[in-house]
């Protein structure tokens, strides 16, 4: 409905209030199915999901410029239109396929807490945001390519190796993945994103950014490949979705501050040192999860226990 409206948006405001309307729905979305996927799942079949969600999404991204450039020749409203029946129709088939997944309720006052008095939760969460504000460094490409001078369109050309590589691999190495099964591999991929984006920093081609590209999205794609998983056994079932929200407001955190941060060190230092301070902290995230590996086993094993 709020895209539909949006298509009539008229003045600045009409348009900043809508856009404020559809991102508060859209971020209500993620935390909500990621507890339904936990609540139809078990175990190695759960990454599996996760994986098959997250790969899905990467695919319709990947389209979507593509089909809404092409539509939007014809019309701009058309846009809004369809992508507003495509959200109702993706509503009736959760209405219609999917059963209501709710847990049940517990009169614990713990529970009932807006923020959860969980020291794992927040280490955890730390260290998502230190991975997160690596992750967005991506945005900082741009800035340095425009100093290199790269054209715009070597930019799009780096920058669409992550979509193609998610979209190839994406599969085949969460499936890979899903067979251990352990919360290791967030730690490798944090590491392997670090080092991507140290890559950077000595990247003087075209083809050798091209090549940090490859590593920090092969580092994408092993860290989110289990990171959903972690996230839904590190809580009871019925904290999930505040679980997900608080950890996935890591990464809307992360949006908000590296630019800024990416933006000071570009202009202070140059950059080399920024991409070698983002690419410290993907590393310090790694040490993190590592050193939150034992603990984060043992909830996972008392969770795990919790759903059979």
């Amino acid at each position: 409905m709020i895209l539909a409206l949006l298509a009539h948006a008229g003045s600045f405001w009409e348009i900043l209030l809508g856009v404020l309307a559809y991102s508060l729905f859209q971020a209500m979305y993620k935390p909500a199915v990621s507890s339904a996927v936990a609540g139809l799942t078990h175990g190695a079949q759960r990454t599996r999901a996760y994986n098959l969600l997250y790969w899905a999404i990467n695919v319709g991204a990947s389209v979507a410029p593509v089909l809404g450039g092409y539509l939007a020749g014809a019309s701009f409203r058309l846009v809004f239109y369809l992508d507003a029946a495509a959200m109702l129709l993706y509503a009736a088939l959760l209405r219609w396929r999917f059963p209501n997944v709710r847990p049940g309720r517990s009169a614990s006052t713990e529970l009932q807490r807006w923020l959860p008095r969980d020291a794992l939760l927040w280490q955890f969460s730390l260290a998502t945001l230190l991975y997160s504000l690596t992750y967005q460094g991506y945005k900082m490409l741009a800035l340095v390519f425009a100093d290199g001078g790269y054209t715009p369109a070597q930019y799009g050309q780096v920058v669409a190796v992550n979509g193609v590589l998610v979209v190839l691999l994406g599969l085949p190495v969460g499936h890979l993945i899903a067979r251990s099964n352990h919360p290791r591999w967030q730690a490798i991929g944090a590491a392997m994103l670090g080092l991507g984006f140290f890559g950077h920093a000595f990247a003087d081609t075209l083809w050798t950014h091209m090549g940090a590209v490859v590593v920090w999205t092969l580092g994408e794609i092993v860290a989110y490949s289990i990171s959903k998983t972690v996230i839904s056994e590190l809580a009871r079932p019925e904290q999930r979705g505040r679980y997900f929200g608080i950890v996935g407001s890591m990464s809307g955190l992360a949006g908000l501050i590296a630019p800024l941060l990416g933006t000071a060190l570009l202009e202070h230092y140059g950059a080399a040192p920024m991409w070698t301070a983002l690419a410290a902290l993907g590393w310090a995230a790694a040490a993190i999860y590592l050193l939150l590996e034992g603990r984060v086993e043992q909830r996972r094993s008392a969770i795990t226990a919790l759903d059979g």
